[in-house]
């Protein structure tokens, strides 16, 4: 979805920190400039009746959208699914006897609906615009020969847990499986390939593929040459940041032109964090200030309706994997707080995903809550989970577990020493992510002694 070279995201950065920024050139990367737009009175009033007005409830965009399909003389009929959130369309005729083709087409409707109320009430009606030409363009048929698409094909970052909702909405409905062929970048992002529209990106399927008869390698070798062509723009923060400004959707995938990165001066080795598809931010890890520029950054970057991952990567041989600054490190509590948040959120969206999937096939399991609490004292936010004796359950890897012993006071006790002394009962499920854990026994009275933890002075079971 090419658009041209802008500096959206670079002027958001400028008004909310106070950081200079240098606008830098070097190989293959282009120095662009930027105007900001003065903040007028009639400005100001909008920005306030926006904010008294609210944005649209759900069942409200829902209407909305159905009738801005209508009015781009969408003749489809739409049942809105409000427990869902969600649009399904019926197919028709011989479409619908297919065994080829999907009963429903599925519009799921999420990000659409964050992205609307992130705009101005001016914004919104050319937003609903967008979506409506994009699903329309996500069904256009891909070229037949490989050599055709290989010029609009481009690299795509997704969060991986974007891809375990769909499967885990797949296992719900009896669906087929998420055909879309991926590679993990470090342990949390997931790297798949795209085709180019003017207004939106379809994904590539694993029968594109055959079709074409290439391999995902030989594709994605064509995406990058793809992408390494468009124009890639970086701004620098004095010497300590390099921070994309190309605003055309792919900065987040051009983490993976890991020779442009290289190119990049640091202190140390190359830490990236990709909070959104529009962010790239690129640092050292010796440098402490550019570790500071980039979590606060980051953090703003975070609250895009569609983000993307918290925790940073290091380039290691070539290779994207997964980093924290060390124990004792000033920023450390910093990352992890971020990366906390990012999967509370996702640990809620999971269970309630699983709720409904054990009820569907009448399985008796507890799923456990990832719930959240801030140390009045350090500040420091941290995660627990409650282990509750005598039921199955599904457990979520936090920093803390209760133990709810039946008939005891529970125990609060680190993650990391219940799994040294009870491990044998953790048993992880791989089909899940984020990451959970089926426990069916509970720790033995002499497990528990050496697990020991805080009392909490009531049963939390």
């Amino acid at each position: 979805m090419q658009k041209p070279a802008q500096l959206s995201g670079l002027l958001l950065f400028v008004l909310v920190v106070p950081y200079a920024f240098t606008l830098v050139g070097c190989s293959q990367f282009s120095v662009v400039s930027c105007v900001g737009q003065p903040r007028t009175r009639q400005g100001e009033m909008m920005g306030l009746f926006d904010r008294f007005v609210g944005p649209p409830s759900q069942d409200q965009f829902a209407k909305t959208i159905m009738r801005a399909f209508r009015d781009a003389g969408d003749t489809r009929k739409f049942e809105y699914q409000s427990d869902q959130f969600r649009l399904v369309v019926a197919s028709q005729g011989d479409e619908a006897n297919s065994e080829s083709s999907p009963a429903e087409e599925v519009l799921n409707l999420h990000n659409f609906y964050a992205e609307h109320c992130n705009l101005s009430r001016a914004q919104r009606k050319e937003h609903l615009k967008q979506v409506v030409r994009g699903v329309s363009q996500g069904k256009i048929e891909m070229p037949d020969e490989f050599a055709h698409a290989a010029p609009d094909l481009r690299p795509r970052i997704w969060p991986r847990s974007m891809f375990a909702k769909l499967e885990l909405q797949q296992r719900i409905e009896d669906g087929k499986e998420v055909d879309v062929p991926r590679y993990l970048v470090g342990n949390h992002l997931s790297l798949g390939l795209v085709y180019d529209l003017p207004h939106s990106m379809r994904s590539i399927s694993g029968d594109d593929l055959k079709s074409w008869d290439v391999s995902w390698y030989e594709a994605m070798e064509a995406a990058k040459g793809a992408l390494s062509e468009m124009e890639f723009a970086v701004a620098r923060i004095g010497d300590h940041l390099y921070a994309s400004a190309s605003g055309d959707n792919y900065d987040a995938s051009r983490l993976i032109l890991t020779d442009l990165i290289q190119q990049m001066d640091v202190d140390g080795d190359h830490v990236a964090m990709v909070p959104n598809r529009d962010t790239l931010l690129v640092t050292g890890s010796n440098d402490e200030t550019g570790l500071q520029i980039m979590v606060d950054l980051a953090e703003k970057a975070l609250e895009d309706p569609r983000p993307l991952g918290a925790t940073p990567l290091r380039l290691v041989d070539g290779e994207w994997v997964d980093w924290m600054p060390d124990v004792g490190h000033p920023l450390r509590s910093r990352f992890l707080e971020l990366e906390r948040r990012f999967y509370y959120l996702e640990y809620a969206d999971q269970k309630e995903s699983l709720e409904q999937l054990y009820t569907k096939d009448k399985v008796d399991i507890f799923v456990a809550t990832c719930s959240a609490v801030r140390n009045e004292e350090t500040e420091e936010i941290f995660t627990y989970c409650v282990w509750p004796e005598g039921i199955k359950a599904m457990l979520p890897v936090c920093d803390k577990v209760i133990l709810g012993a039946a008939g005891r006071p529970g125990r609060m006790a680190d993650w990391s020493k219940v799994q040294a002394i009870a491990g044998e009962l953790l048993v992880e499920d791989e089909q899940l992510y984020p990451l959970r854990f089926r426990v069916s026994d509970f720790p033995t009275p002499a497990q528990l002694e050496l697990i020991g933890g805080e009392p909490l002075g009531s049963d939390e079971g």
